[in-house]
């Protein structure tokens, strides 16, 4: 019987069937015109930007919101807005743009305008909008504009911006006699004289950060990375000007025992508000929109504290560094023109004024908003600072006024981000070699850290003192030397690279969008192939009396294809191209086997590889161990046995994220981490353990993490294999005399011998992958600095992919590097299936 008689449709189009026409054939037909006869009319599509703001409060997205409802009611173009993270913004808009869809404006940090839009991620709006920018830029302070600017192109426009800023209390430092320091020499002074009462101080913002040494250089005229009078590339780490800001920096960041560096922010604040030495924080470099959270978070200090821009440098220019948001336009984008509208309208003078009025009364989340706007900071726009509702801003208002003709954003340098991956560990390294200097003086001693510090500060001990500074000194020029020359070979290769790769990329894209790439190709096999077996199902009898067995497996089979064996095989091809996420995959150029060589002969590879066999041998042992243990104890009867499952249990069904935050408050490097705060009450140590923020112990604490995240699992392994072992083998052993060991080791564990194996394959599985603690623990989540924890300790096989990836961009290379890491995993759980395989026989 044909089954165009029970068909769905067979009343709505009448055709009589016909034997040659098989059933499946005919329902698609029918089907797709049912479909094309019930859509609707297209009508005229209303013009909405989509806007993707990157922030850390929600609050920044309704006030966008509402920003985009005035600016349609004035243009009639509506702005869809959609919040992303800090922690993964960049790893959205690449992933956006490899697929072709990014939005059509976004937010970003200062330094991504230049790394999209030097090989075509986002519009060059001098080019695109040459008399409507020939006006735009004369309303922002031009030294800003220098960090959006990459050989004549502008990418990007500021969104906010914020400073370095002094916070003091006027009450300790006028009863201490301790001028407001407005150079370098007075705030060396003022730190002294504070640290001599008893008094620490603290620096939040840019500490440990590598981006940030130009602020202890620029004053000089010289940049971490430039380029010199012939437009070559140059790393000035041997400039002994550059090499004296960096030991400043040093100083100041790690011989002052400021514990680890997470204590800003609010932390800050909580210790500013306190009198009593030792704890008291009467000082602190911080960001400048502190401002606002001091009188939240502290209302007693009312008239006991007050502000003061970084201090200039005793025999240089003003310079202050910059950090903040920026405005791009994509170049995918169907709606550039109505997207500049929409940039235009969020830094007109209206709009600047709407942001400001509106960080400033969120309550406990209030911040000052800082637009680089010259207008706002004209006279002419004093009446609205006047406003009753901004009086609480009047003092950072002054200072910020003060200071916007010396902020400063660079303009970037081809290779600088992989670049600065250098430094940034070197930078943990010196810090780490101070601070051992520092304890080993202190021990010497019999001092605390601390009273150490208060000792120099007092006068004491000035031999030591001055061999310290002497140490840090040399210690800061041999780790600059070692990566001074890999760091000139990075931007002397990506110089060249992008000349011969994309030096014309913006004129070409147009044509190179046209072609047929690797990807293409792909999804015209996989069509092929499962039109082909549709067809074979359909035309062959033998096929087609299963019918409805191939359908029920063909959903897995398809999204096998397509969600597994397409992207593998792409991925494939990517580790032989040089890819470039931001571009399409047609510009990838040919390079053969270079990227998998190139990680093997330049060791980062060998690195990771050794930090990850350390984290596999130091984490997979003992958590079978206590698993088994465990799961021993959980098998017999106990007292509330459902409580204690339950406890053992939860591990399992909490959040990466949510542990990980529990353990960083476990091994926080100050006194009020749990564990210092233990250790400390208990007489164990004198100075605080800094355990994230030491190369050494990182690792180790992210191991405790895994091992504890990770019982679960094993337990409800352990606890199955256990419960399908005989009782009557244990009842056995006993009448024989056997104890409780003997009947673990010769009933128990032997019994237990696929489980353990299946715990041992699946746990190096994912011991090898693991990357979620680390990122957290590590400060991925942060700006700047070392991502992967301090000198890139935790920098594991999975970590290096993350960052040669989506911080350097290098998709080739991290594709190459995951695909040494699949075929390790392969080889050690063939040779683990091989080794059980040969004990059973």
């Amino acid at each position: 019987m044909g089954c165009g008689k029970h068909f769905l449709f067979a009343g709505m189009f009448p055709v009589k069937p016909q034997p040659g026409l098989p059933c499946v054939l005919r329902i698609i037909f029918y089907a797709t015109l049912f479909i094309f006869l019930s859509r609707e009319p297209v009508q005229a599509e209303k013009v909405t930007l989509n806007f993707w703001a990157v922030s850390g409060s929600f609050m920044d997205v309704e006030m966008f919101n509402r920003l985009a409802k005035d600016f349609e009611a004035k243009s009639g173009i509506a702005v869809r807005v959609t919040p992303l993270g800090w922690g993964n913004f960049n790893t959205k808009y690449l992933t956006a743009m490899a697929a072709g869809v990014p939005p059509d404006v976004g937010i970003t940090n200062l330094g991504a305008p230049v790394d999209y839009g030097k090989v075509g991620g986002v519009i060059d709006l001098l080019e695109a909008f040459p008399e409507e920018m020939a006006i735009e830029k004369e309303r922002f302070y031009p030294n800003l504009l220098d960090g959006f600017t990459f050989r004549g192109h502008l990418f990007g426009l500021p969104a906010s911006l914020t400073t370095l800023a002094l916070f003091y209390r006027t009450d300790i430092f006028h009863k201490l006699g301790i001028k407001p320091p407005e150079t370098w020499s007075e705030l060396d002074e003022a730190i002294r004289m504070l640290e001599a009462a008893g008094y620490r101080y603290g620096f939040g913002w840019t500490r440990g950060d590598g981006w940030a040494l130009d602020i202890y250089s620029q004053p000089y005229g010289i940049s971490s990375l430039d380029y010199n009078q012939q437009g070559d590339p140059v790393v000035n780490w041997l400039n002994p000007v550059f090499q004296s800001a960096v030991s400043r920096a040093i100083r100041l960041w790690y011989l002052h025992d400021l514990g680890d560096r997470n204590l800003q922010g609010a932390r800050h604040v909580a210790l500013f508000k306190l009198d009593q030495p030792g704890n008291a924080l009467p000082l602190m470099i911080d960001l400048s929109f502190i401002y606002n959270v001091i009188p939240l978070l502290a209302p007693e200090l009312e008239g006991k504290w007050d502000i003061l821009p970084w201090p200039r440098a005793d025999d240089g220019v003003p310079y202050n560094i910059v950090g903040g948001t920026a405005y791009v336009i994509f170049r995918k984008s169907k709606y550039q023109k109505e997207s500049f509208e929409w940039l235009k309208y969020l830094n007109s003078l209206e709009a600047q004024q709407s942001m400001v009025l509106d960080h400033n009364r969120r309550g406990e989340d209030s911040t000052f908003f800082v637009s680089g706007i010259k207008t706002m900071w004209a006279s002419e726009n004093a009446s609205f600072w006047q406003r009753p509702e901004l009086k609480n801003c009047e003092r950072i208002h002054e200072i910020m006024a003060g200071v916007m003709d010396s902020l400063h954003l660079k303009q970037p340098v081809l290779g600088g981000g992989e670049a600065g991956g250098l430094i940034d560990p070197s930078l943990d390294r010196m810090g780490a070699s101070a601070l051992n200097e520092l304890s080993h003086l202190a021990s010497a001693h019999r001092m605390t850290r601390w009273e150490m510090i208060q000792a120099f500060a007092r006068g004491e001990f000035s031999e030591d003192h001055k061999k310290l500074i002497e140490k840090t000194d040399q210690v800061v020029r041999e780790q600059l030397a070692k990566i001074v020359a890999p760091a000139q070979a990075i931007l002397d290769r990506e110089d060249a690279n992008y000349d011969r790769q994309y030096g014309d990329i913006l004129n070409r894209l147009p044509m190179i969008e046209q072609q047929k790439d690797f990807l293409f190709w792909m999804e015209l096999l996989a069509g092929i192939i499962l039109l082909l077996a549709i067809m074979t199902v359909c035309l062959y009898p033998g096929f087609r009396k299963n019918l409805v067995s191939y359908l029920f497996i063909a959903p897995p089979l398809v999204s096998t294809l397509i969600f597994l064996v397409i992207p593998a095989s792409v991925a494939v091809y990517l580790s032989l191209t040089d890819y470039m996420p931001v571009l399409p995959l047609a510009t990838a150029p040919w390079v053969g086997w270079s990227h998998y060589l190139s990680v093997i002969m330049d060791g980062s590879i060998i690195k990771s590889l050794q930090k990850t066999l350390f984290y596999v041998a130091g984490m997979l042992p003992i958590q079978i161990l206590i698993s088994l243990i465990l799961a021993c104890l959980l098998n017999n009867p106990l007292c509330g046995q459902r409580y204690w499952r339950f406890l053992f249990f939860a591990p399992m069904v909490t959040s990466v994220v949510s542990i990980s935050l529990i353990f960083f408050a476990l091994f926080q490097g100050a006194r009020y981490g749990w564990i210092n705060a233990l250790f400390l009450k208990l007489g164990l140590i004198d100075d605080v353990i800094t355990f994230l923020d030491d190369g050494k112990t990182f690792l180790p604490c992210v191991i405790a993490l895994a091992i504890w995240h990770g019982l679960a699992f094993n337990i409800i392994v352990f606890l199955a294999g256990l419960q399908q072992i005989p009782e009557q083998l244990y009842e056995a052993a006993e009448v024989d005399g056997a104890g409780w060991f003997q009947r673990f080791r010769h009933i128990s564990f032997p019994g237990l011998q696929p489980q353990i194996f299946f715990t041992l394959v699946v746990g190096m599985i994912w011991a090898f992958q693991v990357f979620e603690p680390i990122y957290m623990l590590g400060g991925g989540a942060g700006e700047a600095g070392t991502k992967f924890g301090p000198d890139d300790a935790g920098l594991t096989l999975v970590p290096l992919v993350y960052q040669t990836g989506f911080e350097y961009f290098k998709m080739g290379k991290a594709s190459a590097i995951a695909y040494i890491l699949f075929a390790f995993i392969f080889v050690l759980t063939l040779f683990q299936v091989k080794t059980l395989k040969r004990e059973r026989s």
